[in-house]
């Protein structure tokens, strides 16, 4: 069975290609061949992981956002010349319609839609290419309840693939921590916050940097790290940093290959994001580590009782006392029963990998 994965965002390292990546690995390859469309670009630092992870071809069609017709027609040339049986394309928006639209014209029988979010910033877009989208497509996923009704619409038959995870790459090591914390310079009275996420309007940064800045007001013993891709606001919150005179307590870390690694450094993580899909919040809770998120995130993510909702529409107070009143030894509670929780909640990557594939054929058979 042929499949091609569409992923609509750019491939590095941020959450949908986490997710995409963690599938494809764990997935048993025989009787499949499995090929990748990038649509936007790809982080040079990924590619040696792409190329060992699975994939059967990588194509670049990077050229979505930019020549929209010149895109449709190389997606839809594709896609006949493989002959894919299957489509599967991840997005946020009624955009996935031009996808879509391309694997019809492409020949192209079963055509999988998969929501990672709960909004998009092209609302205008979303809204003109809504009615397209609801015949372009033959299957609905999503990574969550809510991501499938903000897409597909409630009452809607949509299959829900969720984020699962690796346990033993999240778990939390003490050898680690300690290492990792040594490399930052991190003194043991430092209480590491983090935040991965990438650099774009809906992360929300510039009120997480205004929290942090009255939080130290309070106490001092407080950092702050800031990792994932690059993005739009990349420059503008180094620069808010900078203005501020918080270079030395907030750091910027860019993206990294090893983040789990990094993640064992912290001691409390915040997303004050203004939505989200199903963000990777649960490979923050595998290790451990109290969460502080947007109440605009959806609760499905708190498996282990270890995440705080906040609102971010009634100022940054309320977030500097949640964070003042963490206890940090609260980690070691956390990480107990981490792998009954999550086998019962269904988030094994092992079980969902058999699972997709399971689906793929079911697809095909159809």
């Amino acid at each position: 069975m042929r499949i091609l994965i569409v992923t609509t965002v750019k491939i590095g390292y941020d959450g949908l290609t986490n997710h995409i990546l963690t599938y494809i690995k764990n997935m048993r390859k025989d009787g499949l061949q499995i090929d990748l469309v990038s649509a936007r670009d790809i982080d040079p630092d990924i590619v040696p992981l792409l190329q060992t992870i699975g994939f059967n071809q990588i194509f670049r069609i990077e050229c979505r956002d930019t020549a929209q017709l010149k895109y449709f027609y190389r997606l839809s040339c594709l896609i006949r010349k493989n002959k894919y049986d299957i489509v599967h394309v991840h997005g946020n928006s009624a955009t996935l319609a031009v996808d879509m639209i391309a694997a019809y014209f492409g020949g192209c029988r079963h055509r999988i839609a998969h929501a990672h979010n709960t909004s998009c910033q092209h609302t205008f877009f979303n809204k003109i290419l809504k009615p397209f989208f609801k015949i372009s497509y033959t299957e609905a996923f999503a990574c969550g309840k809510e991501a499938g009704e903000w897409l597909f619409g409630k009452n809607k038959n949509v299959y829900i693939i969720k984020n699962g995870k690796d346990l033993e790459h999240f778990r939390y090591s003490e050898n680690i921590r300690k290492k990792i914390r040594n490399e930052l310079r991190l003194a043991d009275d430092v209480i590491a916050i983090g935040h991965i996420a990438a650099f774009v309007p809906t992360k929300n940064h510039k009120f997480m940097v205004e929290v942090f800045r009255q939080l130290i007001k309070r106490n001092d013993c407080y950092e702050m790290f800031l990792y994932g891709i690059d993005g739009e606001t990349k420059a503008e919150t180094l620069e808010q940093i900078k203005s501020l005179g918080m270079e030395g307590k907030i750091h910027y870390m860019g993206a990294k290959e090893n983040i789990n690694d990094y993640m064992q450094a912290m001691d409390i993580m915040v997303l004050p994001s203004w939505y989200e899909g199903f963000p990777s919040v649960t490979e923050w809770e595998i290790s451990g580590l109290p969460c502080v998120l947007s109440d605009r995130i959806t609760r499905e993510c708190n498996l282990t009782g270890s995440v705080r909702f906040l609102p971010i529409d009634k100022g940054e107070q309320l977030w500097v006392e949640e964070i003042l009143n963490i206890d940090i030894s609260e980690r070691e509670k956390y990480r107990e029963n981490v792998d009954d929780v999550f086998a019962r909640a269904g988030f094994d990557i092992k079980t969902n990998a058999k699972e997709l594939r399971d689906k793929y054929f079911q697809i095909a058979r159809r």
